[in-house]
């Protein structure tokens, strides 16, 4: 059976029992698998919840179980170069009720859900259902690939077609119709990626003519812009119809080394985004010490070499400040959904977001707005994994 919506489990997911006769128990059974539709499902239930009416007169009786859903997620950086079946970030959910009313059991209902690690705002709503991406600018070096994380469903919803533009030219199709009619869960996020320039650039033309492209950064960004292969648009498709346009800015950065940044958004995916400018990085050490005994009765002395006050337990963590460089008012929720990530890597590093606080900030008042981010990595620089 066709799955009846998102389930963001992040965010409360309901699921309310309603009866035309008193309701005195309801019982809920939860499949969580991931795989194949039909031919992973597994044959007991990994959850099964029984709850009693509040009142004798009681005609409803409203169930939420995302958080059970959480711990069967395992997520992955290299989620755009990696296999689809090597990671978890979609699971399929079956829920099954079982009411009670008057000395009578029977079935009330059964729901396919396709769960995803993601999360509503407030404002959103219950039960919120995802968008198709996350964001409809994003920032991209010129000499990189454009990747994109994105939700390929079914029954009108998800993306079938990403088609990316250079002004009104059509450079490349991606077709995601295998996976949009997939019964595959890993198949219902995909991670799609396209090398801007490799055609007609400046670099691709010397080395076709067996020439020596020579290594200098400033040079390589200008001579990589000239080309009529640069995206500017990507179009979201569902059914022929256009969902969503991304508006691409290719950025050309000569002076200072750009910083990645992955992250699960809002919708459970991961994106790539970058920071352009100045990064700094530092360490922070810990250790405990204690006050050592060095005076030796038999000489009446001590050494004068030893440690009085001894150190242990030292281990450090280093951390990294990022800064945006110039971006739009646009980047506000995009950074946004990095700091409410729980899964972040800088430079293929885990880490974790150490900002608590962002001011969004508008042009009117800030003309150009820079955003800066410290993260610490996710890690002690002495090895104590035992």
């Amino acid at each position: 059976m066709a799955y009846v919506q998102r389930l963001n489990s992040r965010s409360p997911f309901y699921r309310r029992v309603d009866a035309a006769a008193y309701i005195l128990t309801a019982t809920l059974s939860l499949r969580i698998w991931s795989g194949h539709e039909v031919d992973d499902r597994p044959a007991s239930a990994t959850y099964t919840i029984a709850k009693n009416a509040l009142t004798a007169t009681s005609l409803e009786i409203t169930f939420e179980f995302s958080q059970l859903i959480r711990d069967e997620f395992n997520h992955n950086r290299d989620a755009y170069d990696d296999t689809l079946s090597g990671f978890i970030d979609t699971l399929w959910v079956e829920s099954k009720v079982v009411v009670t009313t008057s000395g009578s059991s029977q079935l009330y209902t059964t729901d396919l859900v396709l769960a995803v690690d993601g999360y509503g705002y407030f404002v959103d709503g219950i039960n919120y259902a995802g968008t198709n991406f996350f964001t409809n600018v994003i920032n991209n070096p010129i000499d990189k690939p454009i990747k994109l994380g994105l939700f390929a469903g079914e029954s009108d919803d998800g993306v079938d077609t990403v088609k990316y533009y250079n002004g009104s030219v059509l450079i490349e199709t991606d077709d995601l119709s295998s996976a949009y009619s997939s019964a595959e869960s890993y198949d219902k996020n995909q991670y799609v990626s396209i090398i801007q320039n490799q055609i007609d650039s400046f670099k691709a033309r010397v080395l076709a003519d067996s020439g020596t492209y020579q290594v200098n950064t400033c040079f390589n960004t200008f001579a990589e812009a000239v080309s009529d292969n640069t995206i500017d648009t990507i179009d979201l498709i569902r059914d022929s119809v256009v969902l969503e346009t991304i508006t691409v800015n290719n950025i050309e950065e000569c002076k200072y080394t750009y910083n990645t940044i992955k992250f699960y958004d809002r919708n459970g995916l991961l994106q790539q985004i970058y920071m352009f400018k100045a990064s700094r990085e530092k360490i922070k050490i810990s250790k405990d010490n204690y006050n050592s005994s060095l005076y030796q009765p038999s000489t009446e002395t001590y050494s004068v070499e030893k440690h009085q006050i001894k150190d242990y337990n030292v281990n450090g963590r280093e951390s990294i400040s990022l800064n945006s460089g110039w971006v739009g008012e646009e980047q506000e929720d995009v950074l946004r959904q990095v700091l409410l990530s729980e899964f972040v890597w800088v430079d293929d590093k885990p880490a974790s977001v150490a900002t608590s606080n962002l001011d969004y900030k508008k042009h009117i008042n800030d003309s150009l707005i820079n955003y800066t981010i410290d993260f610490d990595y996710a890690n002690n620089v002495i090895n104590d994994v035992y």
